[in-house]
């Protein structure tokens, strides 16, 4: 991996922007629309990093409100409706996966109007046909469910395709990283929503006051997506851009609709081999593990259009791909060594005793979520360079891993073996990836990228263990783990905290 200098000292207040080098990454950004200000393209991207991190908070802390307050309103029979529906969502949410954004916001042809609208032609196709399919689906669902109320709110729900195809002008904010103004208006979504949702289950209106919150929602974000869009929404179906798009968008709906497969065979498989207690198992291992999955959503987003705009300069994308690595495991190996070491006493004293048999999952989970952050974003610098394929090659070997890495342990040793599984399966992705990053960039070792990720963590992982077998409160010494780990990482990684730094002291600016 090539390392970066160190940032320079940042220049006054009130001097002018520097002008960037020509044929810099940040001058091919200026010429993206990106407004950079006096920032570099590394500080915006950092802006944009920290806005997306404080935002994903905010939003998180409305979800867990909304989470608790509904099912306590509208009951249990009325939420039961509302998990049907979202079960079967979750399902069609996955064969939407286009990539419609990731291509606008990758290309670079002269007319972006009618780069646009060539993009935006394949959003209302899928849209439209799913939104056929989730009519269609309704009253299966009732029948399945035996319960007609179903009928008429899994119609209802199919109003939200419409609104997801008219929010696709936010893709030029996305494309301009304009990140503030981005999540801004996505705000809308989750926060009227869950007040519309709120204020009508009060009323009395059940799992209706639910979808309607949504539906609310989702249709307040297209009104301001459709106001402020510099183009008309108006689909241009032209044969060979779709030809070209389409060679990108099938792949990554494959990679998106095998991902979903495996998570759902494995829900089945756990449902019938173990019991419910493994579907809760694994269930609880996804919540703890959350955060960490989607600070590595909100890195990846935020870095796409800064990779794009350097897609022509290899040694930009290989130095960004190997910080963008890091960082991500300076995150997720620290979560992966908290649940691991005070798993056995956090998952008790969070949720019971009765949850003590899930801890192994929970552990095994973030050992998983650890290894998947090795080379996580490796998909980007195939897509920006048009090539999906890889996405494909890998949703398809996930299928094959499931069948051959994990269903046998699970029929073999039951819980233990689920738990195992997820960590077999997560070295056969990662061993997937390994083929394609060394192919893009040459020599890759994700085995000295782990240990230098450890290196960090091993003291206070030694310390917490010990720390266990003394009388010390479980706080004080969950505290004594994070100061130990903050200084780790202050110890084997100040070159890139020094560089962090840099870029947030002129992310702020």
């Amino acid at each position: 991996m090539s390392v970066s200098p160190t940032p320079s000292p940042l220049p006054p207040p009130g001097s002018p922007a520097p002008t960037p080098a020509p044929g810099s990454a940040a001058e091919a950004a200026r010429a993206r629309g990106v407004q950079l200000g006096r920032r570099s393209l590394r500080e915006h991207a950092t802006r944009g990093v920290l806005i997306s991190g404080v935002w994903m908070a905010v939003m998180g802390a409305v979800q867990t409100g909304r989470n608790l307050v509904l099912p306590a309103v509208v009951g249990p029979s009325e939420y039961g409706l509302w998990g049907a529906l979202l079960v079967a969502g979750a399902l069609l949410a996955a064969f939407r996966t286009t990539g419609a954004n990731e291509i606008f916001v990758g290309q670079n042809e002269e007319d972006q109007e009618q780069a646009f609208q060539r993009v935006f032609a394949i959003e209302v196709t899928v849209n439209a046909l799913l939104m056929v399919i989730t009519v269609a689906v309704a009253p299966l669902l009732a029948l399945m469910y035996g319960d007609d109320r179903l009928l008429l709110l899994g119609m209802a729900t199919a109003l939200a395709w419409p609104a997801q195809t008219l929010q696709a002008p936010l893709w030029m904010l996305n494309r301009t990283m304009q990140f503030g103004r981005l999540r801004l208006i996505q705000s809308v979504d989750p926060v009227i929503g869950t007040i519309v949702a709120i204020g009508l289950a009060v009323a009395g209106l059940g799992a209706w006051a639910i979808v309607l919150g949504i539906l609310v929602g989702a249709w307040g974000t297209a009104l301001i997506a459709i106001v402020i869009s510099p183009y008309k929404l108006r689909p241009r179906f032209d044969r060979e851009a779709l030809r070209r798009y389409g060679g990108i968008s099938v792949p990554l709906w494959l990679s998106a609709v095998t991902a979903s497969l495996v998570s759902l065979g494995l829900m089945v498989l756990a449902r019938w081999e173990i019991g419910l207690v493994a579907v809760g198992a694994v269930t609880l291992a996804a919540n703890l593990t959350f955060f960490a999955q989607r600070l590595d959503q909100a890195v990846s987003t935020v870095l796409y259009p800064a990779i794009a705009a350097a897609q022509d300069k290899p040694d930009v994308l290989h130095e960004t791909f190997g910080k963008a690595n890091r960082v991500g495991l300076a995150w997720a190996v620290p979560v992966a060594a908290l649940l691991v070491v005070f798993g056995p006493e956090l998952v008790p004293l969070l949720y019971g005793d009765e949850w003590r048999d899930a801890i192994p999952v929970v552990q095994w989970f973030a050992i998983a979520i650890a290894i998947a952050h090795l080379g996580t974003n490796w998909w980007q610098y195939e897509l920006v360079q048009g090539d999906a394929r890889p996405m494909a090659v890998n949703g398809v070997m996930a299928i094959v891993f499931f069948v051959v890495l994990q269903i046998p342990p699970v029929l073999l040793w039951g819980l233990e073996g689920l738990a195992i599984s997820a960590v077999a399966q997560a070295l056969g992705q990662l061993a997937v990836r390994t083929i394609y990053v060394r192919r893009r960039f040459g020599h890759w070792s994700p085995i000295g990228l782990a240990l230098r990720s450890l290196l960090p963590v091993l003291p206070a992982t030694a310390a917490g263990y010990g720390l266990l077998r003394t009388d010390l409160p479980l706080g004080a010494s969950i505290g004594t783990f994070l100061v130990l780990l903050l200084a780790g990482t202050l110890l084997f990684e100040r070159s890139l905290v020094r560089e962090i730094g840099g870029y947030l002291r002129g992310a702020v600016r």
